[in-house]
């Protein structure tokens, strides 16, 4: 079964911890406003 993960951003990419971080660039998946994935890219 795949795992749901559930990251508040808060401001920017900046603020992120290393677990968040880390559990975005692993993800098969990202739904999110516009400005804030398009920081992760």
């Amino acid at each position: 079964m795949k795992e749901i993960n559930i990251i508040g951003m808060g401001m920017s990419e900046k603020t992120l911890t290393a677990e968040a971080s880390e559990l975005i660039n692993d993800a098969d998946i990202l739904i999110g406003a516009k400005r804030l994935i398009d920081e992760l890219a």
